[in-house]
């Protein structure tokens, strides 16, 4: 399995939980479990831009925005391409987007998908 996105800049935090206390998240995880808590949309508008450049002709460019949309709903974005050739001259195209969208429910809670 891989992980699905191509860059760390759309995750908040990550969980490792090791071994059998990992069966709360079903039968089949009985080695542990990674969990990636990807950034959660805010009412604050917030973005983020990076660019590199690296070995074999490596290329990366990467986006990030959010704020409110409407009333008491957010909105999160994240875009990603990475372009290279590879030590063994492979053209490898990379490309991920994420979008996310989230509201207050309640005093408490919070509903994001």
């Amino acid at each position: 399995n891989t992980i699905p996105f191509g860059d760390l800049s759309s995750v908040e935090s990550i969980e490792v939980i090791k071994g059998p206390a990992s069966i709360l998240a079903g039968h089949s995880v009985m080695g542990g479990i990674i969990n990636i808590i990807r950034k959660k949309p805010s009412e604050r508008f917030t973005g983020n831009a990076s660019i590199s450049y690296g070995s074999w002709e490596q290329k990366e460019a990467n986006v990030g925005f959010g704020g409110k949309l409407a009333g008491s709903v957010n909105y999160r974005a994240n875009i990603y391409y990475a372009n290279g050739d590879g030590y063994r001259m492979v053209n490898a195209d990379r490309f991920s987007g994420m979008f996310a969208i989230g509201s207050q429910v309640g005093k408490k809670g919070y509903l994001d998908a």
